[in-house]
């Protein structure tokens, strides 16, 4: 790997594990992640293991189910067919989640095999039967899956060309107005990264990476002017 694609890697790590900061109590740190999908709902956003509990985080959202500390779960399984990747269900006294571990790509299923293993490591015992319900199968308490890549159907991939081609043009149109003064081209960037950002991974992390760096830049010019 060239130093810029390991410096390109370890940015998107940086960024993706920043997401689960909030969530952390000190000297906590992620022992593994995988890409999530909130299960009959929109919402897309990543799973969290730590020594102390799961977290679940749907990117830009503020609904998110958050954290579950290990002594609290009172109940999980893993429904092991479903459509787009394994689906992992948790309850708590006062919550409960079902999220789906997505596997689009091949490295993507192997990554989801690795965190199934890992969680299920670390997870209490059930102590009661999952009472959530789902149609796309059964929840079972197991130590591993065999994950299989979720292959595009022709709609998905007709509508992952059409989101392609658009997402493309307002970024190269964006940057190609970066020369003219005024505003203009990173809100024409950031809404092109918006539309690939619904097919393909890598332009969520940069729409993450512009949203914080934005957010950062905004902080600063506020400190500024209230010192002035």
């Amino acid at each position: 790997m060239s130093s810029i694609a390991r410096r390109i890697s370890e940015q998107r790590e940086s960024v993706i594990l920043a997401q689960a900061e909030p969530y952390l109590s000190e000297g906590e740190t992620v022992l593994s992640w995988v890409r999530g999908r909130r299960v009959g709902g929109r919402g897309d956003g990543f799973v969290f293991l730590t020594q102390k509990r799961v977290v679940v985080h749907w990117t830009g959202r503020s609904d998110a189910p958050g954290s579950f500390e290990w002594t609290k779960v009172t109940g999980w399984g893993i429904v092991q067919d479903a459509k787009g990747g394994p689906i992992l269900g948790l309850e708590c006294d006062d919550a409960e989640c079902m999220v789906q571990l997505r596997s689009s790509t091949s490295v993507m299923a192997q990554r989801v095999g690795r965190f199934v293993e890992d969680f299920a490591s670390h997870v209490p015992f059930a102590r009661e039967p999952m009472n959530l319900n789902t149609d796309e199968g059964t929840f079972e308490l197991v130590q591993s899956v065999d994950v299989r890549q979720h292959r595009l159907n022709l709609k998905e991939k007709t509508q992952r060309i059409a989101f392609t081609v658009i997402g493309a043009t307002l970024v190269i149109g964006g940057v190609v107005l970066t020369p003219l003064p005024g505003p203009w081209s990173f809100p024409i960037v950031l809404a092109g990264l918006a539309v690939l950002s619904t097919e393909y991974d890598w332009a969520k992390d940069a729409r993450e990476w512009v949203r914080a760096k934005s957010k950062k830049v905004a902080a600063k010019f506020k400190a500024r002017r209230s010192q002035t």
